[in-house]
């Protein structure tokens, strides 16, 4: 990324080579857009400042750094765009609706069975049957969604939405 210079003193080099091991924490496309420039910017600001003030100046700027380092870093990977497709998306929703409703369901029925052990008299079954079945029909819905997102019917549908 960048050349280290040998007549640069000790603590500018350590210096840089701290800062391009920050800078991997930084998103790939981020780096190969900025990297470079950022660690001119940065060898230039590190002399500016180990000239004017020693060693001692050096604390201040690296906090400075720091702090700038963590913002950019949190902006960056916050904008990161996730890429997802609508067919992906369907899948993925499909696969929440399937396994969510059936492990409401076994939830539930544990809680049931562990009440009748427990010795629960009455269990009121007009309301817990009517559950049971939604949460089936829930889990019908994600199946089906997730195995229709393969279908071309859906991928049509799918390249109308991008247009």
């Amino acid at each position: 990324m960048f050349k280290l210079n040998p007549s640069d003193p000790a603590v500018v080099t350590t210096s840089l080579f701290c800062y391009h091991l920050l800078l991997r924490f930084f998103p790939k496309g981020f780096r190969n857009e900025y990297g470079y420039q950022m660690v001119q910017v940065f060898r230039d600001c590190c002399l500016s400042t180990y000239r004017r003030s020693g060693l001692k100046g050096m604390l201040p700027f690296w906090a400075h750094t720091l702090f700038d380092w963590l913002k950019i870093l949190i902006e960056e990977r916050s904008n990161q765009e996730t890429e997802m497709s609508g067919n992906k998306l369907i899948r993925l929703s499909g696969w929440g609706l399937m396994v969510g409703p059936l492990a409401a369901g076994g939830w539930f029925l544990g809680i049931i069975g562990l009440g009748l052990a427990l010795g629960w008299q009455e269990i009121p079954y007009f309301m817990i049957l009517p559950m049971l079945f939604a949460l089936l029909g829930l889990s019908l819905i994600g199946f089906l969604l997730q195995s229709d997102a393969t279908t071309p019917a859906l991928t049509k549908v799918n390249k109308v939405e991008q247009l």
